[in-house]
């Protein structure tokens, strides 16, 4: 098995709060004066009526998500088994490198060339205590 580090995104308690307090005054649900919502205009290909169109709250809830500086960065410990990964896309200075284990997706720290090296030091170490 290898060892990578699993980075993940939570976002803060505070902004999680001010987005449910968002959410519970958004037009979300809202219907104009023929008991129709945004979102039916939307699927009939029609012109969304003004009265419907996003609030400013739905606004300030992508703002507080698109905003990395309102999540919590958390890393953990993981064993792998080589054989199992399928899948490595490198990261970027923004993004993590993507593992893929079946159907299952995780973003580890290490860079895909980093995860390459741990996997063929596993398996030199691995013939040599065969030999």
């Amino acid at each position: 098995m290898i060892k990578l580090t699993i980075t993940s995104e939570v976002l803060k308690d505070e902004v999680d709060k001010k987005i449910k307090e968002l959410t519970h005054s958004s037009n979300k649900g809202k219907k104009d004066h023929y008991g129709k919502t945004a979102e039916w205009y939307i699927d009939m290909d029609l012109d969304v009526p003004e009265e419907l169109e996003e609030s400013d709250s739905d606004r300030k809830i992508e703002e507080l998500t698109d905003d990395d500086a309102n999540y919590d960065k958390i890393e953990s410990m993981m064993f792998v088994r080589p054989e199992l990964i399928e899948l490595i896309i490198d990261g970027d200075e923004k993004e993590p490198t993507s593992l893929y284990l079946g159907n299952k997706h995780f973003s580890v720290k290490e860079t895909a060339a980093e995860v390459y090296d741990l996997i063929t030091a596993k398996e030199k170490s691995t013939k040599q205590t065969k030999n």
